[in-house]
Formats: C-alpha cells, structure tokens, sequence
C-alpha cells in the first residue's frame, strides 16, 4: 500500500484554510453591502447635523432673496433634477409650480436663487425610505405651532429618515429640548408638498413638546422610527 505524504496533508489543510477564509470574507463583503448605512462616529454626526443646518439655512436665506426681488410666496420654483420621492421619481420637475415665472424666481437657478440641490450623504438615514430616497429633500406647506398665523401654512423645508443620532444632535445644536433623551412626536395637522399653493384655513402640527413650538427649526420622531427635520422657509 501506498501511504499519502505528510507533505500531501499539510497542502489539504492549507487549500481548506484558504477556503474557509474566502468564504468568511465573501459573507463579511456581501454584508457590508447589504446595508449601506455605517456606523458614525460622535464627531461625525456632529459635522452632519451642522451641514444639515447649514444648508436649510442657506435656503431659506435664498428664498428671502428671491421675495425680497419681487417673488410672490406662491412663485417660488424649487424644481431640479437631483431631489427624488419615494418611487425614484424626481420629485419637483420642471413645470410642477405652475404659477412660477419663466425666470427670476427659481431657487436652484445659478441667475436666481443660486443654492444648489444636494443630495446626502446614505449613512446620514436610516434603511427603508418613506416619502422620499434617502438622502433627498422636500418642501412642503405645514401650519407650525407658534409661527405666523396660526390658520395659515408655513413653507417649510423637510428632510426625511435621518437617524435617531444625526437627529438628536440636530435639536441640540438648535437649542431644543429632546424630552425623555428622544425628539419630540407629533399629531399631523394640514400638510402637503409645495405646488405654488397654500390652503385657506390649516390645522397646526401638535407636538408632545411645548419646547418645539414657535422654534422654526428642529428635528422631530413622525412616528415609530421615522426621524425628520424641518426647518420654516417662510412664516404665513
């Protein structure tokens, strides 16, 4: 009979080694990929609730720009290519305000309101979209306890499904009040995305926090894990 070398055996071992490591990275890769969203660092979700500030804050001063230039309220024009809903559509065409101008009161033209749509970054949101692809914005027309008039709708600037974190620091680089270590739930009053049109008479937003009311920015909890910031374009 012939006996197998011992040489032989330590090759076995070595191939079946190298298999069960291809394999465990394989999983490791396919995992990784699985779920786009990474772990931030307490630095990073500070520097991504300041850009998230930041940019409501420069829409909101373009948007005082293009009134101050003789813009109706109702001809804003938010229209871009970059912001999509929830069905990957985009989600402000051209043409969707059709009380816009030709020129002069786009928010996103480099002649008019010259602010740029961003998109973003993933690991900003959570998994699972609602209302729009993570990492894109919307606008919308919402009564806000404490601001304006109270029967009329605000123009408001909403991003929705950042995470639990990113929100949390939001409210306290604002100054506000996370009741309980969460951001505050709310009952939805009259709301709607931006056309060029506000309702007559609107239900106020009622949250479980005295705190946000009158505040024209924060981060609140639409229910279950649904975070998303507002921040008030204009006040009605």
């Amino acid at each position: 009979m012939k006996c197998s070398s011992p040489q032989n055996g330590s090759a076995l071992l070595i191939v079946l080694i190298a298999i069960a490591l291809f394999a465990a990275l394989s999983y490791a890769v396919f995992k990784g990929g699985s779920n786009s969203t990474s772990t931030l660092s307490d630095q990073q979700v500070k520097l991504a609730a300041e850009e998230i500030i930041a940019y409501s804050n420069t829409l909101a001063t373009a948007v005082q720009k293009l009134r101050l230039a003789g813009c109706k309220d109702t001809q804003l024009d938010f229209s871009n290519t970059v912001w999509l809903n929830s069905g990957n559509v985009i989600s402000y065409p051209a043409g969707y305000n059709s009380n816009a101008p030709a020129s002069g009161c786009s928010v996103f033209s480099s002649s008019d309101g010259k602010v740029t749509p961003v998109f973003f970054p993933r690991n900003y949101f959570i998994n699972g979209a609602f209302f729009t692809i993570q990492g894109s914005s919307r606008i919308r027309k919402v009564s806000w306890p404490g601001i304006g008039d109270e029967a009329s709708q605000e123009l408001i600037y909403n991003l929705p499904n950042v995470t639990r974190e990113i929100c949390l620091k939001i409210n306290t680089l604002l100054g506000i009040e996370n009741p309980g270590g969460e951001p505050a739930t709310y009952s939805a009053g009259s709301q709607s995305d931006f056309t060029g049109n506000y309702a007559t008479s609107s239900t106020p937003m009622s949250f479980s926090s005295s705190d946000y009311n009158g505040k024209s920015a924060s981060c609140i909890n639409g229910g279950g894990v649904k975070y998303f910031y507002q921040k008030v374009l204009i006040a009605r």
